[in-house]
């Protein structure tokens, strides 16, 4: 097992420790209430070990000649991604990021009832800001859901390449343009044959918002800062991101059958807790219409996938270039 990283020294500015925890007080400027007082709300609504699995299987297959002793775990929130990362990758010394104070208390707190405390180090850090970690440091970056959130996540892929070392790998699993649309499209249906299909008037709603706030993604009618959830990627622009630096490689999350019904009842569960009983037979019987629809296209238009950045052993100047569209 990689040996206790000494934190400070991986980063380029100051960092206070408190019993273990690491703080980078200058970096934080602003955080919703989702993840300040309502971070218990948020571990329960979104923190699952089936996550493992899922990271288990990308992990796996990059056939790692070497396991990863150092990795870097950017956005972590309450653990998926870390615990996941610690079971897959039992030599690897973790570091995990987040800008909320609360996520990461709760986060600490599971690592020591589960015995994992000794591998993993939580800093709360804000890395999309500018370049603060050292060059040629993390063997693997990894990412849960993160990169949709950065303003200028072109910018921040071309810093990974700098903190991961030539030969070293990222991970990140992100939504994708072409599957969010084809669900933007059922939830607008939805919406819209609501009275025919019984679905309730607070139901409909959500599927209108969800709708609306696809389709705000993919056209940038909002200006990206007023976005909480910003990005909805394509191969192109995670290619051209980091095009010179990197190869890129992506996968869909999963094209098992029925993943569209999936996603709309953890939609309701996570949207207004509700739970499967609350939509009609009528209305899982037009969902499993879309999915039979959709199925044959899963692989390619993807609702989620795993971006895989395989950095070059020999790059040029890693100078931070300005993109627009995702």
């Amino acid at each position: 097992m990689a040996s206790v990283l000494s934190i400070p020294q991986l980063f380029t500015i100051p960092l206070i420790e408190n019993d273990g925890v690491f703080d980078a007080l200058d970096s934080v400027e602003h955080l919703s209430d989702e993840f300040l007082g309502g971070g218990e709300t948020y571990d329960d609504r979104y923190y699952t070990d089936a996550v493992h699995g899922l990271f288990a299987d990308v992990l796996e297959s990059l056939h790692w000649e070497v396991q990863p002793q150092r990795v870097l775990d950017v956005g972590s929130g309450s653990g998926n991604s870390v615990v996941a990362a610690l079971h897959i990758l039992p030599e690897a010394y973790v570091v995990a990021t987040d800008l909320s104070p609360q996520l990461l208390g709760i986060l600490r707190r599971r690592l020591l009832r589960r015995g994992l405390g000794k591998r993993c180090s939580t800093v709360r850090v804000d890395l999309s800001r500018r370049n603060i970690l050292h060059d040629d440091t993390f063997d693997l970056v990894i990412g849960n859901s993160i990169l949709h959130h950065i303003l200028h996540p072109d910018e921040f892929l071309r810093n990974v390449c700098r903190w991961v070392r030539p030969g070293g790998r990222a991970v990140f699993i992100e939504p994708f343009a072409s599957g969010q649309l084809y669900f933007g499209l059922l939830c607008e249906r939805l919406a819209a044959d609501a009275d025919r299909l019984g679905i309730s008037a607070a139901i409909a709603d959500l599927f209108l918002r969800v709708a609306n706030d696809i389709r705000v993604r993919l056209s940038r009618a909002v200006p990206y800062e007023y976005l909480e959830d910003k990005w909805l990627f394509t191969r192109t622009y995670l290619e051209s991101s980091v095009a010179g630096l990197a190869e890129v490689s992506v996968r869909p999350w999963d094209t098992s059958p029925g993943q569209l019904v999936e996603h709309v009842r953890m939609l309701v569960l996570h949207g207004l807790g509700l739970d499967r009983e609350s939509l009609p037979d009528a209305a899982w019987a037009a969902i499993a219409g879309w999915d039979s629809a959709y199925a044959p296209i899963a692989a390619e238009s993807f609702l989620d996938g795993a971006i895989i950045i395989h950095r070059l052993v020999a790059t040029p100047s890693l100078s931070v270039r300005h993109d627009s569209r995702p």
